[in-house]
């Protein structure tokens, strides 16, 4: 279709977004769907650097790539640096955007951005409508870990997300007991920060190690106590499974 380039050269800035949006039409750059023309334009920058570009560049006399050669978006930053359009909708909690984006099964729905994949920030963000779209996308890898190897869980039980957390216990995929390179596991996260109800939504997950320890012997219940949670210590006393004699390397 010929488009010609006064179509969007005379548009508003509050219309540019919509424009990318219509002009671009698929799942990727539905991501343009954002709320300010500087995301829009981040779009752009991010689909230069992707093979979606040469798939979708016909567009008549205006083309995707006389968008992409402007001086607006000439200066690039190298591809590690850049979040992609799914990563920002993720960690902004844009759940439109993120349904577009879904429905693009050539899509990597894992891609991380500095080590922290798209499920992870938004566990981390505590964005639980964002969380249960990725849960039920087969594609997506619920554990995914950092490179401390922090899962999803982990930080959602860190941040004391409770929603997130429910969603995440939810998924059968979920390795409870799947724990970061120190050997802390969401619970003991959750005993450390204090966070009563996740605590008990841990206890009352299948498979749960209760007494799993981090590097130096250090239990849930010992960094309960440690911290003075004296609620979370309560609960963790109540478990019958909780080894309250056990210590860690210094006895």
């Amino acid at each position: 279709m010929d488009i010609p380039k006064s179509t969007y050269t005379t548009l508003p800035k509050q219309n540019l977004t919509a424009f990318f949006l219509l002009l671009l039409s698929t799942p990727l750059y539905a991501a343009a769907y954002a709320h300010n023309n500087a995301q829009a334009t981040k779009v752009v920058r991010y689909a230069k650097q992707t093979p979606m570009v040469e798939r979708n560049a016909s567009m008549g006399s205006l083309t995707l790539m006389d968008l992409l050669n402007s001086n607006e978006v000439a200066m690039l930053p190298s591809s590690q640096e850049v979040k992609s359009p799914l990563y920002t909708a993720c960690e902004q909690g844009d759940k439109d955007v993120l349904e577009a984006l879904l429905k693009d099964l050539a899509l990597d729905l894992n891609k991380p951005y500095k080590d922290a994949s798209p499920l992870y920030i938004a566990c981390a963000k505590g964005h639980d409508e964002i969380v249960a779209l990725l849960l039920a996308d087969f594609r997506v890898r619920v554990n995914q870990i950092k490179d401390n190897g922090a899962t999803p869980l982990y930080i959602a039980c860190h941040k004391g997300h409770r929603a997130v957390v429910a969603l995440l216990l939810d998924d059968s995929r979920i390795e409870v007991n799947q724990a970061k390179h120190n050997g802390a596991s969401p619970l003991l996260m959750a005993c450390q920060k204090g966070h009563l109800a996740l605590v008990k939504l841990l206890l009352a997950a299948a498979w749960i190690n209760v007494n799993k320890t981090a590097e130096g012997g250090y239990t849930p219940l010992y960094m309960a106590c440690q911290q003075g949670h004296s609620e979370v210590v309560q609960t963790l006393l109540e478990d019958n499974r909780v080894d309250v004699n056990q210590a860690n390397k210094n006895g």
